[in-house]
This record gives C-alpha cells, sequence and structure tokens, in this order.
C-alpha cells in the first residue's frame, strides 16, 4: 500500500473531464461526411444537369414543334382520337398529361415513355417519337429506388450535407477564435 503525502499532492495535475468532440474529431467526421454524400450529390447534380438540357440534347426528349397557327380549335376528344391513331399501341388510360400551348399552336400528349405533338387547330400529327425522361427522373429524385430511395439514401446524404456545412463553418471560425 502506498502512502500519499502532501509532496506528491502538489505534484498531481488537475485532470479534465476529456471532450470527446474536439476539432480533430470534428474534422474526421466532416472528410468522412463528405466521402459518404459526394456520390449521391454527384448524381443528383449531373442527372439535373441532363435533365436541365434533355430538350438540347437529341434523343432524350422530342424537340418542340410549332403549330400552322396560333390558338386551339381541338377539343380533347378530337385531340385523343388523333393521338391514339399516331401510335397504335396507346392507351388513353396511360396518359399522363395533355398540354395544350395556344401560343406555339401545339397540343402535347405525355405518356410515360412516348410523346405526340398535334397541331392545336388543325389536329394534324407534328410529332410522335419516344420520351426517354422518365428513368432520369426517376433517378433525379430517387435514385431508381422509388419512394424508399428518397428516404434511404436522399434523407441522409441531406443530413450529411448539413453537417458539413455546419461543421465547416465552425472549422474556419475555430482557428481565428482562438
Amino acid at each position: 500500500m502506498r502512502v500519499i503525502t502532501t509532496q506528491d499532492l502538489s505534484r498531481q495535475r488537475t485532470v479534465r473531464p476529456r471532450r470527446w468532440l474536439t476539432p480533430v474529431t470534428i474534422r474526421r467526421l466532416h472528410s468522412w461526411a463528405a466521402i459518404v454524400s459526394a456520390f449521391p450529390f454527384a448524381l443528383v447534380l449531373l442527372s439535373g444537369t441532363v435533365l436541365l438540357f434533355r430538350t438540347v440534347i437529341p434523343g432524350i426528349q422530342p424537340p418542340a414543334q410549332l403549330g400552322s397557327t396560333t390558338g386551339v380549335e381541338l377539343s380533347y376528344r378530337q385531340a385523343m382520337d388523333q393521338v391514339l391513331s399516331a401510335k397504335p399501341g396507346l392507351k388513353e388510360s396511360e396518359l399522363s398529361r395533355l398540354e395544350f400551348y395556344p401560343k406555339r399552336g401545339i397540343a402535347k400528349a405525355r405518356f410515360p415513355s412516348w410523346e405526340v405533338q398535334l397541331d392545336s387547330v388543325t389536329g394534324e400529327v407534328l410529332s410522335s417519337a419516344p420520351r426517354r425522361t422518365s428513368w432520369l427522373i426517376s433517378l433525379h429524385e430517387s435514385f431508381l429506388l422509388g419512394k424508399w430511395g428518397r428516404y434511404a439514401i436522399g434523407v441522409p446524404t441531406a443530413l450529411f450535407m448539413l453537417w458539413i456545412l455546419g461543421s465547416g463553418i465552425y472549422l474556419y471560425f475555430y482557428r481565428r477564435w482562438k
């Protein structure tokens, strides 16, 4: 058994509780969060860029046509009859949307993988071409995993990005506060 003298007590340092969130730990977590979130972030960035220029890049979306005159004289039923006769495999129940553009004189019928453009006055089929944007939109919004892709990959990536922002601000000003 060791006897503690007053001389030993004077040599002892005061022991402070150790902090686990030191600047070194924050920097490491900051780096790992950046590495983990880089791939999903780059995927969203690149797919968003392609979606932004989808009308310019050939083969992704059919280019918009111009009608003979401006205005709309075509009814919904007339437009659907023309659309369904333009491509025999299309069904009215699969129609995503039917849009009329009076200033350009066209009507667009959008299906999940096909688009038909009509002259909104005469009903003439101006264009009937495939749309290749549905998988690209799914990749951009949910990483091709549906609703769970947003929750399983999107939310953690967003939280990592918030951590990277907050820790980056802290680490930037930490040296200046010292």
